[in-house]
């Protein structure tokens, strides 16, 4: 467990909230007020950046082009989203040590070949430019800028579960 966890963990447990050692399932009522967390934090974010979301939910909006955003409100905004995320996990019993970085291990598989490119190219609703100083790879990205997976792409979930059935054996609190 991290420090930062460990920290939300404590003050958790001290104000009554549910924490667990071990990765656990949690009851109905915890599992919803985790959500409502994330979410109100997000949007929160999400306001600081000078959006709004629409009235799908889905679509995001911007504010005026002259919008300027409050660093202040954004750095709170994404602090209060890094506690309430970290607060989720320890509701779960899940130690956030080792997942980001089996996260980041499967971003990295989202550079595509050369070959990859070439069964693409010929679309007009991507983006295709090289890696910044990796020759050979390439990144797509779709018009809104968000990188895109590669038939190569390895997800994270296979590695996530065996560092999940690791915690589950071994509890938290021996993050090795």
């Amino acid at each position: 467990m991290t420090t930062n966890q460990l920290s939300v963990h404590n003050w958790m447990h001290a104000f009554g909230q549910v924490v667990n050692n071990k990765p656990t399932n949690i009851d109905n009522d915890t599992r919803l007020l985790r959500a409502r967390l994330i979410y109100e934090e997000a949007i929160e974010t999400v306001t600081a950046l000078g959006c709004y979301v629409g009235n799908q939910g889905v679509k995001l909006n911007f504010h005026s082009s002259g919008f300027v955003v409050d660093k202040v409100k954004l750095v709170d905004g994404l602090a209060d989203l890094d506690v309430v995320r970290l607060g989720t996990a320890s509701a779960y019993g899940i130690s956030m040590r080792h997942i980001p970085n089996i996260v980041m291990q499967s971003n990295n598989s989202k550079s595509w070949t050369g070959e990859e490119v070439n069964h693409i190219q010929n679309s007009t609703c991507f983006v295709i430019k090289p890696l910044v100083d990796i020759d050979g790879l390439f990144v797509v990205q779709d018009h809104y800028g968000k990188i895109l997976k590669p038939p190569s792409f390895i997800p994270p979930e296979a590695a996530i579960a065996v560092e999940l059935k690791r915690q589950e054996r071994d509890g938290i609190y021996t993050d090795s």
